[in-house]
């Protein structure tokens, strides 16, 4: 798994082959049909991998009576993970694997690390911070802005004059913008 992730860092998707695995990792490509069903099934965990660590980063955010702090921690462990593990955030959202589909043990990996992000908009919610409406919408959205943000990052296409600050201004912003959009909301 570890020669794989190497390979993603140095050549992309392109080199991650059977071939190109087993020869990095000193195995016989044969080693890895068996032990994981071919690449896929090498992607496919170390995807799982990504996102239980993804998980495990947001997961440490702070929980205090400051909910708009709280969701700002969360999205820096976001950012902080991406670009920790550069190699995983592409493979897990910015790579094109043609004839992938998660498996339901990695969709619900998937769903770990989101799920944190709902549990924050429905905290938010239930202080009357954030607008009614569907939390999973809402938590759709903070994600798809800190996505964005995070991929331009590591495509290197960050004109901010200081990244982390302008990170966290993009992040106060949406959680400013939903939370007026809760100040008209009509119950």
């Amino acid at each position: 798994m570890d020669a794989a992730l190497e390979l993603l860092g140095h050549g992309g998707i392109e080199a991650l082959t059977v071939r190109g695995i087993a020869t990095r990792a000193n195995v016989a490509p044969m080693g890895i049909y068996n032990h994981f069903a071919g690449k896929m099934g090498i992607y496919e965990a170390r995807w799982i991998e990504g996102f239980d660590r993804l998980t495990a980063s947001m997961e440490l955010a702070q929980t205090t009576i400051n909910l708009r702090d709280d969701v700002i921690d969360c999205g820096r462990r976001y950012r902080n993970f991406a670009l920790a593990n550069p190699s995983h955030y592409r493979l897990m959202f910015m790579d094109d694997i043609r004839d992938f589909t998660p498996s339901p043990v990695a969709a619900a990996a998937s769903g770990r690390a989101f799920q944190i992000v709902v549990n924050r908009v429905e905290r938010a919610q239930a202080a009357h911070v954030f607008p009614n409406s569907r939390a999973i919408d809402i938590a759709q959205g903070i994600w798809a802005a800190v996505h964005g943000y995070v991929s331009l990052e590591l495509l290197c296409v960050n004109f901010a004059s200081d990244a982390h600050d302008a990170y966290d201004s993009l992040l106060g912003a949406v959680f400013d913008g939903f939370a007026s959009r809760g100040s008209n909301a009509k119950d």
